[in-house]
């Protein structure tokens, strides 16, 4: 192993040359070459980010250059200024995928480079919500943990939070979920649910005040009040988001009980009207959840938290629109077991509200062992 104090050996700059060369360029991928200018912008450009090691490496070859030499590489500075922002690109590009839901993709990232977890980047999800963190607190505040514990026949969790977690230090996972999720936190993410709540308030008092008879009178009558609830659902640009939930899965079950509380109004679960709820209504605020979520919905909640049946991760926004979507809010809704719904019942509606109490006292169970000191992640294996 290479040491700072090389330079006071006997070896000379050949021999340092050749043992630099067969200690660290596997490691690195590229040939080193005292005559080539460009082994740093080589270095780069194989985004190998091991910052401390390749700093150490750099010191002990400019020791040995002639003085008219060390002018041209005497830009450490700018070099790892460069580093850092080639390192923070690809945080950027993982919390992208973190967002869209492509959760092997951003793990591939971050099994080749665990730096850049600790980097803080600010992006917007699919809808326009802005959110700041380190992409492992992204994963966090979108709410992407393990929705139970790993079978033994499972090579790996089902979260990313635990998947990203693998790479960093335990302290570190502390340290960064302690940010996103101070004491407050469950405030917050209830402050910012708030304006979802009343934009569905107000949709169900509309659809109330409807005339019409016919369900394709109703649809017409009440078109102006879905823009108004989509435009409601329209996440604040000004605002960014940077601890708790970004979305709360909870206030779905919150919409299913405002459905129940007004079932005299809107003449029962099998009225006209309650289709007309639980399709845009219901259906509306499906389409705004994180996507990890939107893969559970898909999978059916039923088939997630009773059957233990883990959703497909591959269903995801990396590519542009999902297919998931198409026809959600405007023709059906995803069903308990994951199928298009027009209406809800009470039996159903009920059982709805449960799986969702249950999924989301799952994932709150595992931060909060993540968040205990006592507790050790498993590494991965080649860290």
């Amino acid at each position: 192993m290479l040491e700072r104090g090389v330079s006071n050996n006997n070896e000379s700059k050949q021999d340092l040359h050749t043992t630099f060369v067969a200690t660290k360029a596997d490691a690195f991928d590229v040939t080193v070459d005292n005559n080539n200018t460009n082994n740093i912008d080589k270095l780069e450009e194989e985004q190998v980010i091991d910052k401390k090691l390749i700093q150490d490496l750099l010191l002990i070859v400019f020791e040995y250059l002639p003085k008219e030499k060390k002018t041209h590489y005497d830009t450490q500075h700018t070099f790892f200024s460069n580093l850092s922002m080639v390192c923070k690109s690809q945080a950027t590009q993982c919390a992208e995928f973190i967002l869209a839901g492509a959760a092997d993709q951003a793990e591939a990232l971050a099994e080749k480079n665990p730096s850049i977890l600790f980097h803080e980047v600010k992006l917007a999800d699919r809808r326009g919500n802005e959110i700041k963190g380190t992409p492992f607190q992204i994963a966090a505040m979108v709410n992407d943990f393990n929705i139970r514990d790993r079978e033994p026949e499972e090579t790996k969790d089902y979260g990313l939070v635990e998947r990203l977690g693998a790479h960093l230090p335990n302290e570190e996972v502390i340290k960064q979920l302690k940010a996103v999720f101070p004491e407050n936190w469950e405030v917050k993410t209830k402050e910012r649910m708030q304006s979802y709540v009343e934009a569905l308030n107000t949709f169900l008092n509309n659809i109330i005040e409807i005339k019409a008879d016919s369900y394709e009178a109703i649809e017409t009558e009440g078109a102006p009040y879905v823009e108004k609830l989509k435009h409601a659902l329209t996440p604040n640009p000004d605002q960014v988001i940077i601890c708790g939930y970004l979305f709360d899965l909870q206030i779905l079950g919150d919409a299913i009980q405002l459905l129940n509380d007004n079932l005299e109004k809107l003449g029962g679960w099998s009225s006209k009207k309650s289709k007309f709820f639980c399709i845009h209504g219901f259906g509306l605020l499906q389409t705004s959840v994180n996507v990890c979520d939107l893969q559970i919905l898909r999978e059916g909640l039923h088939n997630v938290t009773k059957n233990k049946k883990n959703p497909n991760r591959s269903l995801n926004f990396a590519g542009g629109t999902s297919p998931i979507l198409t026809g959600i809010g405007v023709s059906h809704f995803l069903n308990i077991f994951g199928r298009l719904g027009t209406r809800l019942g009470d039996k159903t509606a009920h059982s709805t509200i449960k799986r969702l109490q249950e999924l989301h006292l799952a994932k709150i169970s595992k931060l909060r062992t993540l968040m205990d000191p006592s507790r050790r992640l498993e590494r991965a294996a080649h860290i």
